[in-house]
């Protein structure tokens, strides 16, 4: 009688096998690092809604991997060789600027300040505007009030977001941004009576505002200096 492996050790052992391969291909199956693809939380409140842009580093720890640089796509599909250097030099100056980000938050902040101005949302046009920007809003906002009336503005679509200029200084950033959109405008009186504008008539509008940041501000916040 041959002296072997009994076969019911034979399926122990085969049983352990399979369980290290498997524990083996969860481990290295799982992502490692920093997951750049996850889109953040959509702020809940109008109020609360910045432009946020990725905000700055102050350091890393001597055992922990720097963060992957991400791929700015937006920037390679700029021609003008002016405002090219002019948004590369933005990058040098503060690593973690990409247009890609910029745009998106110049689109959520162009849809905000419409909803803010035709809510009479004071507070958040005051947060996304300079000082003298804001009073122009203001002041057409008082207008309205006196006369009992309200236009209210509805954003149809953004059909184009493109920068137009950019430069930058000893350290505060401006990038010009050409929006044009599809909007509904609607003035109505105390009554409710429409005095201006007709509902559901869609209007192509082209918009250049100016955004501007000091990039050695802790703050990454954008503010239109332009509209």
């Amino acid at each position: 009688m041959s002296e072997g492996i009994p076969y019911g050790d034979l399926i122990v052992i085969g049983a352990i096998a399979a369980f290290i391969i498997l524990r083996y291909r969860s481990i290295l199956g799982q992502k490692t690092g920093h997951d750049f693809s996850k889109p953040k939380p959509r702020p809940d409140s109008v109020n609360e809604r910045v432009i946020h842009l990725p905000e700055r580093q102050t350091g890393v720890a001597e055992d922990e991997e720097p963060a992957v640089p991400m791929i700015d796509l937006a920037l390679d599909e700029i021609e003008d060789v002016t405002v090219s250097a002019a948004l590369s030099q933005m990058k040098a100056r503060d690593p973690q600027f990409t247009l890609d980000s910029f745009i998106a938050g110049a689109k959520a902040a162009f849809e905000m300040v419409l909803e803010a101005y035709s809510a009479h949302d004071r507070a958040t046009l005051k947060m996304l505007l300079a000082p003298d920007v804001y009073e122009s809003f203001e002041s057409d906002i008082v207008r309205q009030e006196k006369a009992n009336e309200h236009t209210s503005v509805t954003l149809v679509s953004l059909m184009r977001a493109e920068v137009a200029a950019a430069k930058l200084g000893k350290s505060v950033a401006s990038i010009t941004m050409q929006f044009e959109s599809e909007q509904i405008q609607v003035t109505r009186d105390a009554d409710d009576k429409i005095v201006g504008g007709q509902v559901g008539e869609i209007q192509k509008i082209a918009d250049e505002w100016v955004f501007e940041r000091d990039l050695k501000s802790r703050n990454p916040n954008w503010t239109i200096t332009a509209t």
